[in-house]
């Protein structure tokens, strides 16, 4: 099954052996749904108070299936990660730049960069009309000094949040909003 979603995807070996290798770590670092058994009495009040439909989806909850959608739902997500990047090639050739100078907006926090199967990969989410985002360079450092994996941190960039009116932070930066908020929004929720 994981070979034809990589085929569906028209990743190479490489790419799929790196995001398999990927997926395993995030999983192993994840709470299994088998750690942590439903009790009777929390079964009858899910059945009662949970706002089910049909309350006999608790009933037929498994954690084997719990664990299998968990994995199905890291292998989406890291597969769209790597989807969304850009590899060094196409990172200099969308921002006009040479490879050295990429490589020191990369030590200088300019830009982030995330190694992938021993290479860098430049989430798209970063660049805007073949530059980086405006204010990239105030936030690059706090956001890697995060304890989050990059597709958390995708997933934080490029989804809408209420704090920030429904924009998400990229769109909120490109409408020249302050970088700052960015940093303090993003640890506000890595507290949490």
């Amino acid at each position: 099954m994981m070979a034809e979603q990589f085929n569906d995807l028209d990743l190479s070996l490489d790419d799929a052996e790196g995001l398999t290798a990927n997926v395993r770590s995030q999983m192993m670092r994840s709470i299994s749904s088998r750690t942590v058994p439903v009790s009777p009495p929390d079964l009858n009040y899910l059945r009662d108070h949970a706002g089910l439909s049909d309350p006999s989806i608790v009933d037929d909850w498994r954690p084997e299936a719990e664990d299998a959608l968990r994995a199905e739902v890291a292998v989406a997500g890291a597969a769209q990660f790597l989807l969304d990047t850009l590899n060094l090639d196409e990172a200099t050739k969308l921002l006009r730049r040479d490879t050295t100078v990429v490589s020191r907006q990369v030590s200088s926090c300019q830009l982030l960069a995330v190694q992938w199967d021993g290479r860098p990969r430049f989430p798209s989410w970063q660049f805007h009309e073949g530059n980086a985002l405006p204010g990239m360079a105030g936030i690059v450092e706090a956001l890697s000094s995060a304890e989050m994996d990059a597709v958390s941190l995708g997933n934080f960039m490029t989804r809408p949040n209420d704090e920030l009116d429904g924009l998400s932070p990229v769109d909120f930066l490109v409408g020249g909003g302050d970088p700052n908020e960015i940093v303090a929004l993003h640890d506000a929720v890595a507290r949490n």
